[in-house]
């Protein structure tokens, strides 16, 4: 089905495959690394599966992303929360072999896509209900915007503040201290009296009627003195991952620690597929599943070069964590979401682990947002 997009026109491929490759362009073979210093912290159980919905697109039913996906493989009619695998019902949430993974056909967010102007639109995530949508406008800065029902409505911005704000991450799962209370999440960048211009990561309260509440600078390590900007926190289990730029530079890492935090946070090194290193992006875009075992992430594509150039767009990745918080495995690149020079980014599941959320952008076009069913 064609994805309707503001510039070009591009299809999406009918089905995405999750593809794992075994060999490796340099012969070595990934070797999983000894825990590190932050510590042991268990997984956690998984979410029970909720309602979902499959978002705006005309053809959908209220019965979400399941339905859509159930249909898809037209061998049998299973629950909210669960998708059709070789005639049986299956958990949405049964992501025990990240390699297998498959999401498609994938569908624009229409009536939120119809608004862009010169911003882009990026991080998209359901709220705990799995019907309405938390996403950034993104014009050298971003805002956080809102909308009950994203068919209907693009909806309105989260915060009445003056001030850049992204990453905004809703949870419904129950949070250790110095989280606990809390159930939204986001970066905002501002200067505080004589002080350099920071980006921090904070912690909130969102309310039904889509403000924010309770607001409050999240505490070490989340925060620190001496890092320019901590951003793109991710949850699950009893995990915690963001990114941080200590020095200003081009540098990112990609941090983790366990919850309660003990200690300081350490650096968490993502392997690429086909012995193609270590992801080196500016911006990973992390997503942890409620489990906190598996992780969604953004890196450039290993198919335009091993390792990849610094030009080359960037696709979809996941691969699984041990309970430590350390990769088992190489990363699976998930292919045939769209064309592979069209740039990918920004992924999450819905609460239901149902639908995968993510944004997109043509070479000469803005970023927009898109969703696809779980279907393998």
């Amino acid at each position: 089905m064609p994805w309707k997009v503001r510039s070009g026109s591009w299809l999406a491929l009918p089905v995405v495959t999750a593809l794992l490759v075994s060999q490796s362009c340099t012969g070595d073979a990934f070797q999983s690394e000894p825990t590190p210093s932050a510590g042991q912290a268990n997984g956690g159980e998984r979410a029970e599966a909720g309602q979902g919905s499959s978002g705006d697109s005309a053809e959908a039913s209220a019965g979400g992303a399941a339905g859509a996906a159930g249909a898809a493989n037209g061998a049998c009619s299973c629950d909210a929360g669960q998708f059709c695998r070789d005639g049986a019902c299956v958990s949405c949430l049964e992501l025990s072999d990240p390699s297998s993974l498959e999401y498609g056909p994938a569908e624009p967010f229409e009536v939120i896509n119809d608004t862009i102007g010169q911003e882009g639109l990026r991080l998209p995530r359901r709220p705990p209900d799995g019907i309405g949508l938390v996403y950034v406008r993104d014009f050298f800065g971003g805002v956080l915007w809102y909308t009950p029902n994203p068919s209907q409505s693009a909806g309105a911005p989260l915060s009445k503040t003056d001030v850049f704000e992204s990453g905004g991450l809703p949870t419904a799962q129950p949070l250790p201290d110095p989280l606990a209370g809390l159930d939204f999440f986001f970066s905002r960048r501002a200067r505080i009296g004589a002080e350099p211009l920071r980006t921090r990561l904070f912690g909130a309260h969102l309310q039904e009627d889509g403000t924010l509440s309770a607001e409050q600078e999240l505490p070490a390590p989340f925060n620190s003195e001496t890092v320019v900007s901590s951003h793109g926190l991710a949850l699950g289990g009893s995990r915690a991952l963001w990114t941080r730029n200590v020095d200003g530079g081009l540098r990112l890492q990609l941090v983790t620690t366990p919850l309660p935090p003990s200690g300081e946070a350490t650096e968490l090194r993502l392997p690429l597929p086909e012995g193609c290193g270590f992801a080196s992006e500016l911006d990973f875009a992390p997503w942890l599943t409620p489990d906190g075992q598996t992780l969604f992430f953004s890196a450039r594509r290993v198919d335009e070069g091993c390792p990849p150039p610094a030009g080359a767009v960037s696709h979809l990745y996941v691969l699984a964590l041990s309970s430590a918080g350390q990769p088992l495995a190489s990363a699976t690149a998930l292919t045939g979401l769209a064309e592979p020079g069209v740039r990918q980014t920004d992924p999450s599941l819905s609460p239901d682990g149902c639908e995968l959320l993510f944004s997109a952008q043509e070479p000469e076009g803005p970023l927009q947002l898109f969703h696809a069913p779980r279907v393998r």
